[in-house]
């Protein structure tokens, strides 16, 4: 399984991106909202598992769960911890 971005480019990778998160942007906040209600927080972990769920680069939730989650999630959470070392990979993200 794949990301649902991989292989476009420019503009038409904006479009599909704006178009996913109009359509999915309200599936994605539940089900950070629930992650949160389970654990009590949201870890690195969880951020692979809702890129993982939702077919999604990371750089792209990281750039719009702040406005979705009502900056309950912390703008730049994935810069920083690509800074500290951690990967996709290492946060449970595979795509083949």
């Amino acid at each position: 399984m794949q990301h649902r971005l991989l292989g476009l480019r420019g503009n038409a990778y904006v479009s599909r991106m704006k178009e996913i998160m109009k359509a999915d942007g309200a599936l994605i906040v539940k089900r950070f909202e629930q992650i949160i209600a389970e654990d009590g927080r949201f870890t690195p972990k969880h951020l692979g598992i809702l890129a993982s769920e939702f077919r999604l680069p990371l750089t792209v939730l990281d750039d719009y769960l702040p406005d979705l989650t009502g900056g309950r999630y912390p703008s730049g959470t994935w810069e920083r911890l690509r800074q500290r070392g951690y990967t996709a990979k290492a946060i449970g993200v595979q795509w083949d």
